[in-house]
């Protein structure tokens, strides 16, 4: 019987295919047929609007020393799979929930996995992303620790057929799946605030997430039975003043949570047209604000299916929104009470409302921070930030 990741990738372990791994130092002693002694660099992909933002990005993706790399020739050496959750054939890029052979305990593996069939045994780019993911978690994890994102393993490992990345199992997945539970509406909206807490301390670091959506907010466990929000999957992570570009507006699911600003990138019909665009804090305030919606109103289609101008519902908000910070006050129902479910209609609506009225502004500047979003939320549910 062949080995999960085998499943999906047919590859010969005796194959010579070289696997370029990263240039930070740091690296351990693999096989040559896995590791060659040359070392993929990881070259910037933005431009930078400052000096300052060009000084942090070779900070996290130069200097911070890679994680050890655990050369395995069979997955079942290190794990036992429980389940197969995402796997990509256009990317090559998965998801795996599996237990760990050594501690007993269940983790999250994502993996980038290459065929030894195909012209190119091995895709450098998904690697080089995955790497980079490695090491904005070490680097973060490091200054502020794990309270509001997800742990990862201090350590990669290296098989025939991919590249993993150890990390913390999320007993309740993250807000996606539990948007179709009974999960209160003030339980959510602290979740929501966590999430935001998380986000402003990686905004204080000078990063950005750059893919905030309710699949990349994982809820933990913690040891008193309480659900815990923690961000995951910083492979998008972009430094503050990287110069956004095209592809950056991704299609699928992605896409959905992305701010109007970004989609004058793509030539949006709706918005002034722009060449370049310098990514801020802002990005992921409005794609929380999108989130916190589809969560409270329990309306995961809603309230628009695509962020562009076909989509009627997007295109409308956009032209009405449009003018300035002020117009979101004379848009006489805004989109998302299209989705509102009667449970939610009584007192919580209201401040909620407020809060998606000051993050899905179309003038970005005028969007409210991390921190504010939550301090209103615990200020409103009298915890105190607790």
């Amino acid at each position: 019987m062949l080995d999960p990741p085998a499943k999906r990738a047919k590859v010969d372990s005796e194959s010579k295919t070289e696997l370029a791994l990263g240039s930070a130092p740091g690296l351990s002693e693999s096989p040559p047929s896995l590791i060659p002694s040359r070392r993929l660099v990881l070259q910037p992909r933005e431009d930078f609007a400052t000096a300052q933002a060009q000084a942090l990005h070779k900070k996290v993706y130069e200097e911070t020393t890679m994680p050890p790399v655990v050369s395995v020739q069979k997955y079942s050496e290190c794990w036992t799979l429980d389940k197969a959750m995402r796997f990509s054939n256009q990317t090559k890029v998965g998801i795996d929930l599996a237990t760990s052979n050594q501690d007993g305990k269940k983790y999250i593996l994502k993996f980038a996995s290459y065929e030894a069939t195909s012209a190119e045994p091995f895709d450098k780019v998904r690697m080089s992303e995955l790497v980079r993911e490695m090491l904005v978690n070490k680097f973060v994890l490091e200054k502020i620790g794990c309270q509001y994102f997800a742990r990862v393993e201090p350590a990669a490992f290296v098989l025939p057929c991919g590249l993993y990345m150890q990390m913390e199992y999320c007993q309740y997945q993250d807000l996606r799946e539990l948007s179709d539970t009974d999960m209160s509406a003030t339980e959510r909206l602290r979740l929501i605030s966590e999430a935001a807490r998380g986000l402003d301390q990686l905004h204080t670091l000078g990063l950005v997430h750059f893919d905030v959506k309710l699949t990349n907010i994982g809820v933990s466990q913690d040891a008193s039975g309480r659900k815990r929000a923690k961000l995951i999957d910083l492979g998008s992570t972009k430094v503050v003043g990287a110069q956004a570009r095209p592809d950056d507006v991704l299609s699928g699911d992605t896409s959905t949570y992305r701010c109007p600003e970004l989609w004058v990138l793509r030539k949006h019909p709706l918005l002034p047209e722009s060449q370049e665009y310098s990514v801020g804090p802002e990005v992921d305030m409005w794609a929380l604000g999108f989130s916190m919606v589809r969560l409270l109103f329990n309306a995961y289609n809603g309230p628009w299916a695509h962020a562009n101008a076909e989509d009627p519902d997007y295109s409308k908000f956009i032209t009405t929104n449009r003018v300035g910070p002020d117009a979101v006050g004379r848009i006489e129902r805004p989109p998302w009470l299209e989705f509102t479910h009667h449970q939610f209609q009584k007192g919580i609506s209201r401040f909620v409302n407020f809060l998606a009225y000051n993050l899905l502004r179309v003038d970005r500047h005028s969007r409210m921070s991390a921190k504010t979003v939550a301090d209103e939320i615990d200020k409103h549910l009298g915890n105190g930030g607790q």
